[in-house]
């Protein structure tokens, strides 16, 4: 089949600098996860069909999945040299956010934390608080583009709160964001939701000179005139003079054109140095969004602009659902917290290739899409419909 010729090329440019059998490893895991959607090594290894025993190819890739010679650095920065250059152009947005892999009866797995079980909360429609449950936490950064549903993940890293080395949430976030932003374009645009308004990630981000667009959650003072004022506070009163066409998402996934009113202004903040813009927009709700952005404002269209760019920080969402509901990032089995790492990560890449093929390859798209029947409407995010294609052809 064609899809596989390509995800071969796609294995020798990620692989290059890697052993052979390492080479055959990333290979056999991305082929297996596409076909399967799991990172069970007994269903990556029916999708392999090899002549031997399945037990035989569960031990060698459990083998390798766990080895300590494996250049995870060297495949991660390949990856992301060949993805990261599309933020240039292509996908001028980075959403940041953080997953989660909970293993609720996953006791003999390294590394095991307590976690919050976002998806807990969502089942059935109702509105419970999340389970707390055992898991990984999981630092997940995206790329995507403000007219497309597309997100090509970048990052998708576990790692466990339990672990020696663990420190601190802030050391997580701070030791990814400064591996990732070298690969990513200077004019890219990072997107950060509520709770990554902390002076402790603000300074990183400026130390590393990223555009950046940040949710705040309006307890933090800022400088604003006279003097400080309770950021909720001062948005509450100020008169929207702006207006901007948006798209918003609806239940169902469906998207709608409705128009929003928003002004801004520049603001210091006490504990951040420079100045900065703060961005209020009324969404229709009661309480006003307030976007804290890296300078304030040129004018209405650039504010405009950047109120549209945090919109697609949704993407994010969808690519984490995506992992574990396309790739199956929560199938994970294995034991040791190097080895699930390594899986959780090229079942991340083998999505990532996937995008990837929707952005590059239309014709070879279009022709899957065809063979996915759906009933109801059409999900928006194309890799679901694609993935169906592949797995099961008319």
């Amino acid at each position: 089949m064609r899809i596989v010729r390509q995800l071969s090329k796609f294995v020798q440019k990620i692989s290059v600098g890697l052993r052979a059998s390492d080479c055959r490893f990333v290979g056999d895991v991305l082929l297996g996860v596409v076909q399967r959607g799991s990172t069970m090594l007994t269903e990556i290894g029916r999708a392999l069909k090899e002549p031997c025993k399945l037990k035989h190819t569960e031990k060698r890739l459990s083998r390798m999945a766990s080895s300590k010679y494996f250049d995870d650095e060297r495949l991660l920065t390949n990856y992301l040299s060949e993805v990261g250059r599309l933020t240039a152009s292509k996908l001028p947005y980075v959403a940041v956010d953080l997953t989660d892999i909970a293993k609720p009866s996953g006791k003999a797995m390294e590394g095991l934390g307590l976690v919050r079980d976002g998806s807990s909360s969502k089942k059935g429609g109702s509105k419970k608080a999340a389970n707390i449950v055992h898991g990984y936490e999981v630092f997940e950064a995206t790329a995507t583009h403000p007219d497309h549903h597309l997100a090509v993940p970048l990052m998708t890293e576990p790692y466990s709160t339990t672990a020696a080395e663990f420190k601190s949430q802030n050391e997580e976030i701070e030791m990814r964001l400064r591996y990732l932003a070298p690969f990513i374009a200077c004019t890219a645009i990072w997107l950060f939701d509520r709770g990554f308004d902390r002076r402790y990630i603000l300074n990183t981000v400026m130390e590393l000179g990223l555009n950046w667009v940040v949710r705040m959650v309006g307890n933090r003072n800022v400088e604003f005139g006279e003097g400080p004022k309770r950021m909720d506070v001062l948005a509450k009163g100020l008169r929207l003079r702006h207006s901007v066409l948006v798209h918003t998402r609806t239940k169902g996934s469906k998207d709608i054109e409705r128009k929003v009113h928003f002004t801004y202004i520049p603001v210091h903040l006490r504990d951040i140095e420079g100045q900065r813009g703060l961005v209020v927009v009324h969404m229709g709700g009661r309480k006003r969004m307030m976007l804290l952005t890296w300078r304030a404002p040129k004018s209405s269209a650039e504010a405009a602009q950047w109120i549209l760019a945090y919109l697609r920080r949704w993407s994010v969402e969808d690519s984490a659902r995506a992992c574990k509901q396309l790739v199956g990032i929560e199938d994970v089995r294995v034991q040791s917290l190097r080895a699930i790492v390594r899986l959780v990560r090229l079942a991340a890449i083998a999505l990532g290739w996937l995008c990837l093929r929707v952005l590059f390859a239309p014709k070879t798209v279009a022709k899957i899409l065809a063979l996915a029947k759906t009933v109801g409407r059409e999900p928006l995010y194309l890799v679901y419909r694609l993935l169906e294609g592949i797995r099961h052809p008319a």
